[in-house]
Parts: structure tokens; sequence; C-alpha cells
């Protein structure tokens, strides 16, 4: 897997752990995974990565929309990015 992932993966790990309410942290993780690609992901973790994107974003065309996430949907995914992240690394 590529540096640029887990990259991207550390970035949104660090900005959920940033300040502000729970609802802005996971826009910004949001943000830092919505580049990668499909075919960036590992076969083993495409399937929880399209369905955390697919809770953050609604497809609009060739792009995509933040979803409004609750504070306690918004806790969900970011217990669930972390635990991707940490697949992604190899596990613990």
């Amino acid at each position: 897997m590529s540096r640029y992932v887990r990259q991207k993966f550390w970035e949104a790990a660090r900005a959920l752990a940033g300040d502000g309410d729970i609802e802005k942290r996971i826009r910004f993780a949001g943000d830092c995974l919505i580049g990668l690609q499909e075919d960036q992901i590992p076969v083993a973790n495409l399937e929880e990565f399209l369905a955390i994107r697919a809770a953050l974003f609604t497809p609009s065309g060739r792009s995509y929309v933040p979803r409004q996430v609750s504070k306690e949907d918004a806790l969900a995914l970011s217990r669930r990015i972390v635990d991707l992240f940490a697949k992604i690394l190899g596990g613990i």
C-alpha cells in the first residue's frame, strides 16, 4: 500500500483528535480521505472504506457532497476510521 494512503489516514486521525466539536472534526477527517481512489485501498479494507465514505458523502456527478452527520454517528464513524487506519497499518 502506498505511503500516500497511509498519510491520508494519518491526517484523518489527526483531524479527529483536533479541536472543535465531533461533527466538525469528522468533516475534516472525511476531507482527508475523499481524494483516495478505490484502487488505492487494499482489497481487504475496501468494503469498510466504501461504507465510511458513503456515510460521510453523497455522490454528486463526479464529486462528493458532505452529508450532515449526527453527533452519535460522527462518534461511531470516527472509531471506524481509526480502526480502519490500524488495519491498514497492519493491525495492533
